[in-house]
C-alpha cells in the first residue's frame, strides 16, 4: 500500500498541530499551539484506500499502559463503552483490549489487570505475544518467552504479530480481510504506542506503520495486535483535541494510556480493595463463629 503524498490527499495530524497546506504538504496550523507535550502526542494518517490510522506515541518515563477490565458479564458491564472507561480512569488515550469469549465474557489467555491475574497465561494456545507491563517497562515478548512473575502489573495475550525485530511479517500477505483493527506497540527508541485503524487487511495496517511519514514519529521493533473487527475501539484526549471512533460491541477489557501516578495510584487502590475484601471476610468467619459458640453455650445451659 502507498500513502498519498505530493498533491494528493493526504494527512498527518500531530497533536492536533499539523494540517495540510494547498500543495498536500504537511504545514503548521497555529504556531501558538506548537508547544504540544513531547511526552505524548496524537497522530493520524489517511490512506490511498480510504482507510485511517490513528496513533498515540507517548514517553513511558511520563506515561504507562494501564489493563482496565470491564466486568464479568457483558450484560451488565462495568463502564459504558470506551470513552466512559477511559474518562472514569484519568486515562489520556485507550483502546479495546484482548479477545474473549463472547458467551461466557471470560478473556482468551493472561489477563493481569491492576496487578491481579484475572485468567491464567496459555502457553499453548493461538495467541503467539503478551502485552507485559513490569514497573517502568512496557514490552512485548514472544509467547514461548514469556516468564509470570509477581511484579507484572498489566498483562495481555494476544495475537497476531504485525511487526517483529522492525520487519513485517510478511506471513500476513495470506489474510486479506479487511476489519477495524487496534494494536499496541513498542519503538525502537525508547517511545511506546497504541493505535487503531479503519478497515484494512494486517499487511496493509503493518505497512502503513513501517512507512517513512510514520517513522518520523516513531520506528517500530514491535506491533502486537488486539481484538479487532466490531471490538476495536480508539478513544484519545492529547493536547485538547478529543478523537472517539468507539467499539461497537461490548468488550471484556481495555488497554489505557495513563500517567505514571495514576497508574500506581491504581494498583494502590486496587490492592487496598483486595485487602478490604479479605478483611470482610475474615470477619464474617469470626463472627459467624462466635455465635455459633454463643449458641451452643446457650443449649448447653438450657
Amino acid at each position: 500500500m502507498r500513502l498519498l503524498s505530493g498533491s494528493v490527499r493526504a494527512a498527518v495530524f500531530l497533536a492536533a498541530s499539523v494540517v495540510l497546506n494547498s500543495t498536500g504538504t504537511a504545514q503548521e496550523a497555529d504556531p501558538r499551539r506548537s508547544n504540544a507535550s513531547p511526552t505524548v502526542r496524537y497522530a493520524r494518517f489517511d490512506t490511498q484506500s480510504g482507510a485511517a490510522v490513528h496513533l498515540v506515541v507517548f514517553d513511558p518515563s511520563r506515561y504507562t499502559l494501564r489493563v482496565i477490565g470491564n466486568g464479568t458479564r457483558a450484560e451488565r458491564p462495568k463502564f459504558r463503552n470506551l470513552a466512559d472507561a477511559m474518562q472514569r480512569n484519568g486515562c489520556v488515550a485507550g483502546i479495546n483490549g484482548g479477545f474473549f469469549d463472547t458467551e461466557h465474557f471470560t478473556p482468551c489467555g493472561l489477563m493481569i489487570a491492576s496487578g491481579s491475574k484475572v485468567s491464567s497465561f496459555d502457553p499453548k494456545g493461538w495467541q503467539e505475544g503478551v502485552l507485559v507491563v513490569r514497573g517502568d517497562e512496557i514490552s512485548l515478548v514472544e509467547r514461548d518467552a514469556f516468564m509470570a512473575r509477581d511484579d507484572v502489573t498489566a498483562g495481555l495475550q494476544s495475537s497476531p504479530w504485525l511487526i517483529r525485530s522492525g520487519r513485517i511479517e510478511e506471513v500476513q500477505k495470506r489474510d486479506e480481510r479487511r476489519a477495524r483493527r487496534a494494536f499496541v506497540a513498542t519503538g525502537k527508541s525508547s517511545l511506546r504506542a497504541i493505535g487503531f485503524s479503519t478497515p484494512m487487511t494486517f499487511y496493509e495496517l503493518a505497512e502503513t506503520l513501517a512507512s517513512e511519514p510514520v517513522s518520523k514519529i516513531i520506528e517500530f521493533g514491535e506491533v502486537l495486535a488486539l481484538d479487532g473487527a466490531t471490538s476495536a475501539g480508539f478513544w484519545c484526549d492529547v493536547d485538547g483535541q478529543r478523537v472517539s471512533d468507539p467499539e461497537l460491541v461490548t468488550v471484556r477489557n481495555f488497554v489505557a494510556v495513563v500517567p505514571k501516578g495514576a497508574a500506581t495510584d491504581a494498583l494502590r487502590v486496587n490492592r487496598t480493595s483486595l485487602l478490604l475484601a479479605v478483611l470482610v471476610v475474615v470477619i464474617a468467619a469470626v463472627l459467624r463463629f462466635w455465635r455459633s459458640q454463643v449458641l451452643r453455650g446457650a443449649s448447653s445451659a438450657t
